[in-house]
């Protein structure tokens, strides 16, 4: 092998290991979509909107990792076997469970007990924000990353910088449901629940209607059918532009942020994060059961970091280095 095409095989090795240096940055985890940041308008956008949703303001993120699905019951259940690990909803006769008609204490539901029909596959329901926040310092280790949440008494500190698992933002959230802040009012668009004519969304449909009834629910998309009453096997439909399933429907997800109504008035440009304190958790995307009126991406939702909803689960964000 003469000088010259010795020289022409290492510039290839060369080329090839910054190739797969630079896809494994933009792919930490086959699991997660790389979402690179930039600035959107957040908030609602369009009508119809709720006071918590004002002003739309411009926001700026960096660049991150979003998983592709909601945290599975599969999932979780190799954390609580491998930690013995016990929920707030098991460990407290005092959570709040909540469900689609009533709220109430101690009914022995948790994520192992739904009142509801699901599997290995369906996104895990009825774990508070401290069990994802859990979850997400285990799946670090596990994975020998550094954790992002440090928790002294009742404070909990998140450290952006780690490059952990961590819940998204609200900011997160919305600019990687709205396809990095297009003009969308919802994941998939601004029309129908369709993507390419096929279904994109696990949200209240003409079986929902069939189930509840116009007491629970006043409104449904006509003439749509996910077959699903309750929650659907992750990735079950189609995702929206950046590859993420069950942006808008199926499961709420918990966010890092303590929600504030106003907010919006307040927020940073440069990666908003919430207000400093609270009493309540902010948590995006809407459930199955949710109407059309209230699945717009810009909708926002809250709960006390003890709370274990029906319909409540959690997605894993990273930072990007």
């Amino acid at each position: 092998m003469n000088q010259k095409m010795k020289l022409l095989i290492g510039i290839a090795l060369i080329v090839i290991v910054f190739c797969l240096a630079s896809l494994a940055d933009k792919n930490p985890d086959l699991n997660m979509v790389y979402i690179e940041g930039g600035t959107f308008r957040m908030g609602n956008i369009f009508s119809n909107g709720d006071p918590d949703e004002y002003p739309v303001h411009e926001v700026a993120l960096k660049t991150y990792y979003m998983g592709k699905t909601e945290v599975s019951v599969g999932e979780f259940k190799k954390f609580v076997k491998a930690t013995a690990y016990v929920t707030t909803a098991e460990v407290s006769a005092e959570a709040k469970i909540i469900d689609r008609a009533e709220m109430v204490h101690d009914t022995g539901r948790c994520w192992r007990k739904v009142n509801f029909k699901q599997n290995d596959n369906h996104p895990v329901v009825y774990v508070s924000w401290f069990d994802a926040i859990a979850y997400c310092n285990w799946r670090s280790v596990l994975e020998g990353l550094e954790p992002c949440y440090n928790r002294e008494g009742d404070i909990i500190r998140c450290n952006f910088e780690a490059d952990g698992y961590r819940l998204p933002t609200e900011a997160e959230y919305e600019y990687a449901a709205r396809c990095r802040g297009r003009d969308y009012k919802y994941s998939w668009g601004n029309g129908e629940p369709f993507i390419n004519d096929v279904k994109a969304a696990n949200i209240c449909d003409e079986s929902s209607l069939n189930r509840w009834g116009k007491e629970f629910v006043s409104s449904g998309w006509e003439g749509y059918g996910d077959e699903y009453v309750y929650t659907s096997p992750v990735a079950t439909f189609c995702p929206n532009e950046h590859g993420l399933y069950d942006m808008s429907g199926n499961v709420y997800e918990w966010c890092w942020d303590w929600y504030d109504e106003a907010y919006y008035e307040i927020s940073p440009m440069e990666n908003p994060r919430g207000p400093e304190r609270g009493e309540v958790r902010s948590y995006r995307d809407v459930g199955y059961d949710c109407q059309p009126e209230e699945t717009r991406s810009a909708n926002r939702g809250k709960g006390k970091p003890d709370d274990c909803f029906h319909n409540v689960g959690f997605r894993l964000v990273r930072s990007s280095r």
